[in-house]
């Protein structure tokens, strides 16, 4: 990456900072067309598109940049892809949600009704299920890789600066990919619980009747629900880990002097070149 200056290197971390965050922070609104709800990420893809940008003009100076850049490619095909998502789910969704709608709407309710509901209910498992599934192939994955090339280049540019944050960026990104692919797999571990929940609940004539396995249901949703907590906060942990690596590692870079002495603000150590080396042992 020796084609680089180091004020790339400070404006390549500074728009990775901010198009991490605005990819993480994944904040969107939604728009009704013929009654289907569709979502459109703006600061996904605003993140996304900052970051490619920035990157596109040096894809010929690192063999990580040009990666990183097809993957962001891929990230805004998918983010696309992701918009039309609803269409694959709408027409069965519609139909189940209109028919529970009229059953909560009614005056009074037999175990018949009631029973009804549950099973419109359940028709909407497939559907959820389809939604979670392309959530995790739309929006997780991405940003998963995204996450994933963020620390592989903070490590190569810290690595040209022999900085020692280096890895632990490449660490921390790691670690991210990690846990947001367990969070996302332990959601739709709960959404599967929750309908296996409700799949164990009729009603008759005396009330609330339980199939015998409920309690292990209801114990799988609990405990499947209280791991995803945990694994989401270390996600939310690690990701901002390497959002502060990226910033130590840009801060370090523009205290480069000329004759390439870096600052290491994690360590604070002063790394020097041959030559002054070289140049202090003449004076001894």
């Amino acid at each position: 990456m020796n084609e680089i200056k180091k004020e790339d290197y400070v404006k390549i971390l500074n728009r990775l900072f901010w198009g991490l965050l605005l990819m993480f922070i994944n904040l969107s609104f939604s728009i009704t067309i013929l009654n289907v709800s569709y979502s459109i990420a703006f600061t996904y893809f605003a993140g996304a598109i900052l970051i490619l940008t920035t990157l596109w003009k040096y894809m010929n100076s690192s063999k990580t940049i040009k990666i990183f850049c097809f993957v962001l490619l891929g990230c805004l095909a998918l983010g696309v892809l992701s918009f039309f998502s609803p269409l694959f789910t709408s027409n069965a969704t519609l139909a189940s949600l209109e028919n529970i709608k009229q059953i909560v709407l009614q005056e009074t309710a037999t175990p018949e009704d009631l029973n009804a509901l549950v099973y419109e209910i359940l028709n909407l498992k497939s559907a959820s299920l389809l939604s979670s599934v392309l959530f995790l192939a739309t929006s997780a994955l991405p940003l998963g890789a995204t996450i994933y090339f963020s620390g592989l280049l903070v490590k190569e540019i810290a690595d040209s600066y022999k900085l020692s944050l280096g890895t632990k960026a490449k660490g921390d990104s790691i670690l991210s990919v990690v846990f947001l692919a367990l969070s996302g797999i332990l959601s739709f571990v709960v959404v599967l619980s929750l309908f296996n929940v409700i799949d164990k609940v009729r009603f008759d004539s005396q009330g609330v009747v339980l199939k015998p396995d409920f309690s292990g249901a209801v114990a799988s949703l609990s405990l499947s629900a209280l791991v995803v907590i945990p694994v989401s906060i270390a996600y939310l942990v690690f990701i901002i880990k390497l959002l502060s690596d990226i910033n130590k590692v840009k801060m370090s870079v523009s205290l480069t002097k000329e004759d390439d002495n870096v600052i290491d603000v994690d360590s604070s150590y002063t790394y020097s070149d041959d030559s002054n080396s070289n140049k202090n042992d003449e004076k001894e």
